[in-house]
């Protein structure tokens, strides 16, 4: 009995601490995008659909297909990665695209299921074949909804999204981005 009185108070502790701890770590992501987008450059135009998206550069897309991401503990703040790889090869010839962007996310009712959020990164995007590669700045930004899914593990979110290719006489990209995340405490 007199050990019960020690060992029950450490566990209650143990316990308390650990949830502490698990609640102050935050919550790393890790989703899929899909997308629509329209991609103009001198008066000419090129609509994309990927599922899921990340089509890359000569596909015609500028929005990368996996995001992995933490959301702080309080939940109002995401800082995601959103990249895309894609090589296409034949004929003795390969192509690659890369998309890379470092975003930040607020959202504003991080509390509750539903909140919407504003969203802005930056990155590059790399494509390459041929023996010669390309290297372009890439800065855009947008707006949407979050939904919370399955208790809490994981969300889906939809998104309207900008973003700029080359940032002087460069590409225009509107898009339409829905996701699926994935939370891992």
């Amino acid at each position: 009995m007199r050990s019960m009185k020690v060992v029950l108070p450490v566990l209650l502790m143990a316990a308390t601490l650990q949830a502490t701890t698990a609640q102050a770590a935050g919550t790393w992501t890790l989703g899929s995008n899909f997308g629509l987008g329209v991609i103009s450059s001198g008066g000419e135009s090129v609509t994309t659909f990927g599922v899921p998206n990340g089509g890359g550069l000569f596909l015609g897309s500028v929005q990368p297909g996996m995001r992995i991401g933490f959301i702080v503990p309080s939940g109002e703040y995401d800082v995601y990665l959103d990249t895309g790889l894609n090589v296409v090869s034949g004929s003795n010839e390969t192509i690659h695209s890369l998309i890379t962007t470092f975003n930040g996310q607020y959202n504003f009712s991080s509390g509750l299921d539903t909140t919407p959020f504003v969203t802005g990164g930056i990155g590059f995007a790399r494509i390459g074949g041929g023996g010669g590669s390309d290297t372009e700045a890439l800065l855009g930004g947008g707006f949407g909804v979050r939904r919370k899914i399955g208790g809490d593990h994981g969300a889906f979110r939809a998104e309207i999204r900008y973003d700029r290719l080359r940032l002087s006489d460069g590409a225009n990209c509107f898009g339409i981005k829905l996701g699926v995340d994935v939370w891992v405490p």
